[in-house]
């Protein structure tokens, strides 16, 4: 089952407005230190298995960029690193390239602003769950994926998922598989318990 890009979109839209009103709750109520401290740890948790000499990093649903400092500890320590980032959300895509990264506006099924295998790590954390064609936007990732390149996503895994823009609400189990048939070479597919129940799968491409 896909779903078009406009109603991809839409849904994407209306999720970012509600996550920004629940963001400013949680600042009020002095909540949001500790759940960027857990942000932090799942990421940081994925990407164990990945070495850190990236030359060229890109995060999918990447926003204004605030994760970059931490994906960055992940680069070559002898040579500098690109970072890239993609996003459907024009507002924070505007936000980071004011800020002078270099985050395009886009979706992860169509990523035509970059040349086949640019990329020796592609990253995202609950994104995949929003792609309105899965195996569109997995041929786009391993496209742009470097041979020997590493892929490192997390997408929730939770119990009463009522999110409409969750349009794969996929386990463990499915997310492995869609991986391995898309002939990527998995290093690593767990499941956490960070926000709820999140899948972590890394692996390479051949």
């Amino acid at each position: 089952m896909t779903t078009p890009l406009d109603i991809v979109q839409e849904l994407n839209y209306d999720h970012h407005r509600r996550m920004t009103e629940l963001h400013k709750q949680r600042v009020e109520f002095g909540q949001i230190e500790a759940i960027n401290e857990i942000d932090d740890l799942s990421y940081r948790t994925l990407l164990v298995e990945v070495p850190r000499d990236r030359r060229c990093i890109l995060e999918l649903g990447s926003a204004s960029g605030a994760q970059w400092p931490l994906l960055l500890e992940w680069s070559d320590p002898h040579a500098p690193c690109e970072m890239h980032g993609i996003d459907l959300f024009a507002p924070l895509v505007m936000k980071a390239q004011a800020e002078g990264r270099f985050v395009q506006l886009g979706f992860v099924e169509d990523m035509n602003m970059y040349l086949a295998e640019s990329f020796d790590l592609v990253c995202s954390r609950h994104v995949m769950e929003h792609l309105g064609d899965v195996d569109r936007g997995i041929r786009e990732i391993i496209r742009v994926t470097a041979p020997g390149g590493y892929i490192a996503h997390v997408t929730p895994d939770f119990d009463n998922d009522n999110e409409p823009a969750h349009l794969n609400k996929w386990g463990l189990a499915r997310w492995t598989a869609k991986w391995i048939e898309h002939g990527i070479r998995l290093l690593s597919a767990n499941k956490y318990p960070f926000h709820g129940g999140e899948v972590h799968i890394v692996g390479r491409k051949p």
